[in-house]
């Protein structure tokens, strides 16, 4: 059982392409956290990836020095 005080995490990562593994990364280590099978872990992270990719492209157009926050919610079997 996860503790609720706990349940939230914010990853920050700098608006670089190069950087974006290490939000997949996180992913992977809390899909592990809860009941997540290996198509729902690559489905999640896909989803995360692209919605990170998207802000680095559009938000930013490709320039670095912007930070890119990821907020992620742990349930006992949920990730939001």
């Amino acid at each position: 059982m996860l503790d609720e005080a706990k349940k939230s995490i914010t990853l920050s990562i700098e608006s670089q392409y190069q950087n974006v593994p290490l939000v997949n990364a996180a992913i992977n280590k809390l899909c592990s956290l809860i009941p997540f099978g290996d198509k729902d872990t690559y489905a999640t992270e896909l989803c995360v990836t692209e919605a990170v990719v998207n802000s680095i492209k559009h938000a930013y157009q490709d320039e670095p020095n912007h930070t890119v926050a990821v907020i992620f919610c742990l349930k006992e079997t949920e990730l939001m």
